[in-house]
């Protein structure tokens, strides 16, 4: 991986059948860009990252406490702090809460409270390391990042037009970055409170 990007120009030169450096740096931008745009439909990041004072909401839609967390970026590496706000909004107080006050799916990233969560509105924040090492992403995601890249890298002299005709043949393309099958696949690592 380069960066937050879910593959190398080195991976795409092997696909592309490409050699030197030439193309180098706009395989490199392409898929920088196509990652972006994946995680952007997922509302997280797929690379192994500190996320810092992540909000939650304490209580669900109804106003009863939530006995669980989703943090956006799983699977969960590491805990560092799990905080609730006791104070007010004009004058706040982050109170820890003690690791004996919930548990954790890590490879899941759920953070089970037993006794529920202190009711309210973006009220717990967490601190955690979360996310894919380059060596447990999940191969799919990379291999649909790698096939919107061809696909980009492949029209790029044909921008702005839909089809083109080479005597006998024709090929046109789709003004969408992803297939149907493509946008599923990203979008079932998609995070969200189905509890």
């Amino acid at each position: 991986m380069d960066g937050d990007a879910l593959t190398t120009a080195e991976s795409m030169k092997g696909r592309l059948t490409l050699t030197g450096a030439t193309w180098d740096g706009l395989l490199t931008a392409l898929a920088r860009a196509v990652t972006a745009r994946m995680q952007r439909i997922c509302d997280r990041t797929f690379a192994e990252a500190t996320h810092t004072n992540e909000l939650h909401d304490g209580s669900n839609t109804t106003g009863n406490p939530r006995n669980a967390l989703i943090v956006r970026n799983a699977p969960i590496q590491t805990i560092s702090v799990i905080e609730y706000q006791a104070g007010t909004n004009s004058s706040p107080s982050w109170q820890t809460i003690s690791v004996d006050d919930y548990h954790a799916d890590l490879s899941a990233g759920i953070i089970y409270f037993p006794l529920g969560c202190p009711r309210g509105f973006q009220n717990i924040r967490i601190t955690y390391t979360g996310g894919y090492s380059a060596e447990d992403m999940p191969a799919e995601l990379v291999e649909v990042c790698e096939e919107v890249v061809v696909k980009l890298f492949k029209r790029r002299e044909s921008e702005g037009r839909l089809s083109e005709t080479f005597g006998d043949s024709s090929i046109s393309w789709s003004e969408k970055w992803f297939s149907d099958e493509q946008r599923a696949i990203v979008a079932s690592y998609r995070r969200g409170y189905s509890l």
